[in-house]
């Protein structure tokens, strides 16, 4: 369904869309409806694409992949005549009758849709895309905190992100220990705001222990090591840094 060569892709498009994550495959979608000449350009780098499985998408009560998610509306956006390529857009253009893009080869278009979604920020684990993958490493409470509920979950990063995230979570769990990579930055007031959260219920631990010595020398490795172990007793953990846009420049 997907092509690799653009260079089949001749003539002018009424609208290309750069990002075949869900939301630039669903605008093909609609374009396609309208009766619009639709290319669909994606360098597969889609953050959907990392779901494990998701429940809370419409339609899918009994979840689904975010690959196979992909796959659904790829075939539907294709059904209308949307042209869908693998392909990674370099740099885009103004012209006199619309925009050049540059990739393997060029693609004319009246105009375009970036819906490149957003680069997540990830924890400095080793393996930490593949315990996305596992659903083991979660990044974003508002999708995936039902699931904690009454689980075992610690929160790790930066004092200021991680204490937010911390909070939050006690809505689906009590049982959270943070892991604070930043101790130095625990202030008296933070420390006196997360004490008062972790009074409202006992079972809400707080341990300032991921810290890599000066140098970063191998006392520091086993320090590490010894924190990965003990995420590995709990149900989940959570990462508090969200996303950042990709950048893009008209030229």
């Amino acid at each position: 369904m997907i092509d690799r060569d653009t260079s089949r892709h001749e003539g002018s498009f009424d609208c290309m869309i750069v990002g075949g994550g869900p939301a630039g495959l669903a605008a093909a979608t609609y374009l396609g409806r309208f009766r619009r000449r639709v290319i669909v350009v994606d360098a597969d780098e889609s953050r959907a694409r990392r779901i494990s499985l998701t429940r809370n998408c419409p339609c899918f009560p009994d979840s689904i992949t975010g690959a196979d998610l992909l796959d659904r509306l790829e075939l539907q956006a294709a059904r209308y005549g949307a042209s869908l390529v693998r392909d990674r857009i370099l740099s885009i253009r103004k012209t006199k009758a619309g925009f050049l893009a540059g990739a393997s080869s060029p693609i004319r278009a009246r105009s375009v849709l970036i819906a490149t979604d957003a680069v997540d920020i990830l924890p400095d684990l080793p393996g930490a895309a593949d315990m996305i993958q596992a659903g083991v490493l979660r990044l974003c409470p508002i999708c995936d905190g039902y699931e904690a509920i009454d689980k075992r979950v610690a929160v790790i990063g930066p004092v200021e992100h991680a204490m937010k995230k911390a909070l939050f979570m006690r809505t689906f769990t009590q049982d959270l220990t943070l892991l604070i990579t930043d101790p130095s930055e625990l202030s008296r007031d933070k420390l006196t705001k997360l004490k008062r959260g972790r009074n409202r219920d006992r079972r809400m631990q707080t341990q300032c222990r991921l810290r890599d010595g000066p140098g970063g020398g191998r006392g520091a490795h086993r320090r590490r090591n010894a924190l990965i172990r003990h995420h590995l007793r709990c149900d989940g953990l959570d990462h508090p840094l969200g996303a950042r846009g990709r950048a893009w420049c008209m030229l």
